[in-house]
């Protein structure tokens, strides 16, 4: 028994001695584990983010051009995939999209120029949006310092312009005709304004801007001008006759 008691003994003590280096081991290798994750790890996981968040931060600023490589990191490659999928996508529809956009905006300038009335678009806040080559000629501007400028600002040097910018926030009761000397000879114009109004949210109209439209009447004033020649002069040959 002293025997068996003194080797169980003994075998308890190497036992404990050897849970507590196994213990001592583990504890090591854990710490060691954990001081290299903290070391490694975000550094692995934060530099494909910070590329991720990048690449979104370029696809909001409307740069359908980017592209991720992550290969190296297989945790992320999947995600690269994707990300330089819907980047492409993108671009094609951008590609698209402003090729409609121009071939649209292409049409309506023909249509526009093609109006032999000169013709002006303004937005709410007075800017020139479109005009045509006869609105052009009429007021003796470039299209280049027209397009975009903004009409109360160009009044002050143009007054014709200063003319019909004053009519539309000051309408008159009065609707005479203008008389406009272009092409060399003298024209008439009656002026119309068309307010501009669209549908926002399928709901509510929205003023947007305004249309002036200068219709050519100077054919009816010499046909009225040859109304009155004709019927002074017919008069004036009765008159001695009829005396």
């Amino acid at each position: 028994m002293s025997l068996n008691m003194a080797s169980i003994y003994r075998k308890s003590q190497v036992a404990e001695s050897t849970s507590q280096k196994a213990l001592f081991w583990i504890w090591g290798i854990g710490l060691s584990c954990m001081v290299g994750a903290f070391a490694c790890f975000p550094r692995s996981i934060n530099t494909p983010i910070r590329m991720l968040m990048d690449g979104i931060m370029e696809i909001a600023n409307h740069n359908y051009e980017k592209r991720l490589d992550l290969a190296k990191y297989d945790e992320f490659e999947g995600v690269a995939k994707s990300f330089n999928r819907m980047a492409e996508r993108l671009t094609e529809y951008r590609k698209s999209t402003l090729a409609d956009i121009i071939q649209g905006k292409k049409y309506i300038e023909a249509i526009v120029n093609s109006i032999t009335e000169p013709i002006i678009g303004l937005d709410r806040d007075r800017k020139i949006l479109f005009a045509n080559n006869e609105a052009l000629t009429i007021l003796n501007l470039k299209r280049e310092n027209v397009i975009g400028k903004s009409a109360s600002e160009l009044s002050l040097r143009n007054d014709l312009l200063r003319r019909l910018v004053r009519e539309l926030i000051q309408p008159s009761e009065k609707k005479e005709p203008l008389k406009i000397y272009a092409d060399n000879k003298e024209s008439y114009f009656q002026v119309q304004y068309i307010p501009i109004r669209v549908l926002e949210n399928g709901e509510a109209e929205v003023y947007v801007g305004d249309v002036i439209l200068l219709k050519n009447i100077t054919e009816f004033k010499e046909l009225d001008s040859a109304k009155t020649t004709f019927i002074s002069t017919i008069s004036h040959e009765l008159k001695t006759p009829i005396s």
